[in-house]
């Protein structure tokens, strides 16, 4: 039970495109990773994404892979609101389709060159009182505040890296409140439109002494559709773990912009 909670949190919590990242809200050029770029001052995006996660499998206390004698399907849908305030802030929000609990994340940019952008981050996550509704897969229940940086490198028109490290609170009951986080990604467009995507992200809690952490890699990509409209779609895979279920989840999210 406790892995299942912990898995969907992290899933839901970090719904930007999809899967882990732990400040909601804020924009990306990738699958999930942040980027450190801000949002054009004035303009903002809407995007709705899901996710559905298959597990048959989760790694023990040992990092083995066992069964679970059967499967677990989890799904997730979010929208995220992400407004551009100024030249170097932005601030958004991410709502799953069960309100159980609503994100809220700023980026705030502090050093720009051609090569190299970073930015600091930090959020929010609020109980919303929904834990009632029948489409529920976990218990959200509680308060967490994030906080972490961005970096952003541009090795060629075509060619991008993103790394994300944040640290999360979580406060009251839950199996672990303290929860270190990470996301790389590695982007190439092949076209003006379509930027070819690979990803690794993992996260690491300890609490009463009790180790969880789990890494994953998620291949995808992105397609430009229009200058407002665009779409990213990929899937990810545990590939290492443990005291967690070991997961396959396919996403997708759909990007709009409004200048």
């Amino acid at each position: 039970m406790k892995s299942k909670i912990i898995f969907t949190i992290l899933v839901l919590i970090g719904l930007s495109v999809v899967t882990s990242g732990q400040v909601s809200g804020i924009s990306s050029s990738k699958l999930s990773v942040p980027r450190a770029e801000i949002l054009e001052q004035g303009s903002f995006e809407f995007e709705p994404a899901f996710l559905v996660a298959h597990s048959s499998k989760c790694f023990n206390e040992s990092g083995d892979a066992c069964s679970i004698n059967g499967e677990e399907v989890a799904s997730a849908l979010g929208f995220r609101v992400t407004f551009g305030i100024t030249e170097n802030f932005e601030i958004g929000s991410v709502i799953p389709s069960n309100i159980e609990n609503v994100g809220i994340g700023a980026k705030l940019n502090y050093l720009n060159s051609d090569f190299f952008k970073t930015s600091l981050i930090g959020g929010f996550g609020l109980p919303a009182g929904n834990a009632f509704l029948s489409d529920s897969v976990h218990d959200d229940n509680h308060y967490s505040a994030s906080i972490g940086n961005v970096f952003s490198f541009f090795f060629s028109e075509e060619s991008s890296a993103d790394i994300m490290i944040s640290y999360t609170g979580i406060i009251g009951e839950h199996p672990f409140n303290h929860v270190l986080s990470f996301q790389s990604g590695y982007g190439y467009y092949l076209s003006e439109q379509f930027q070819m995507i690979a990803e690794i992200s993992g996260f690491t809690s300890i609490s009463n002494s009790l180790y969880s952490g789990k890494l994953s890699v998620a291949p995808g990509f992105s397609y430009t559709v229009t200058n407002s409209l665009g779409l990213a779609a990929g899937f990810q895979y545990d590939i290492l773990g443990k005291n967690e279920l070991q997961s396959l989840s396919y996403f997708a999210a759909f990007t709009i912009l409004f200048n």
